[in-house]
């Protein structure tokens, strides 16, 4: 004959609750489960929060970054309007690349003045300092 095995008795494993120890002290298992879950939902929270400090850092920096081509460009006019305006106040006259009238040199720019000479730079600053006006 087989004999059978005895019954196993599980209502005492049932009633039991497992104790988990947290640095010592004894800590039942629905605390356990609550610290556990608040633990994850903490780092979870912890890494939601850096990402969201990372995007900002980096929409921050590309504002940043819009607002010093602004500068950059306003600097840029107002250089390019000042390079425009002569030692008398008045605009430069059209320019280009040739020989000076007065002093023979080939330089990058020589301004046309009205008159149908061509002169340098240094050599318009003089004809204006001799010009009324």
């Amino acid at each position: 004959m087989i004999r059978i095995a005895a019954r196993i008795n599980l209502p005492h494993l049932i009633d039991e609750v497992p104790t988990y120890y947290l640095r010592g002290h004894q800590v039942d298992a629905g605390k356990f489960s609550f610290l556990i879950t608040n633990t994850y939902i903490a780092i979870i929270f912890c890494f939601l929060a850096l990402i969201a400090l990372v995007i900002l850092a980096f929409f921050l920096l590309g504002c940043l970054k819009v607002a010093m081509l602004q500068l950059r460009q306003k600097k840029a006019a107002i250089a390019a309007h000042l390079a425009s305006i002569g030692p008398d106040g008045k605009p430069y006259p059209p320019s280009g690349r040739g020989l000076c009238d007065n002093c023979s040199k080939v330089v990058e720019k020589v301004y046309f003045i009205p008159s149908g000479r061509r002169l340098c730079k240094r050599c318009y600053k003089v004809h204006c300092k001799l010009t009324p006006a």
